[in-house]
């Protein structure tokens, strides 16, 4: 039992890094640029960090700076 609750905890953690990464890459690449370009007031613009393994998953909202 202690080895599954390991192995939950480590899905987890490793999601939850993947989650970040995505969030730090959208940041970093700047894709809400061309948004704002059009005239999207950055209040209405979302982040969304999404990672899978099997049938896990884990979905993070990021927000714009300033928010």
């Amino acid at each position: 039992m202690a080895c599954l609750m390991l192995n939950k905890f480590l899905m987890v953690c490793i999601l939850k890094e993947t989650v970040v990464n995505a969030l730090s890459q959208i940041e970093r690449m700047q894709y809400e640029t061309e948004l704002t370009a059009k005239g999207f007031a950055p209040g209405q613009i979302r982040r969304y960090g999404f990672a899978f393994k099997g049938k896990e998953c884990l979905i993070r909202i990021g927000y714009m700076s300033g928010e």
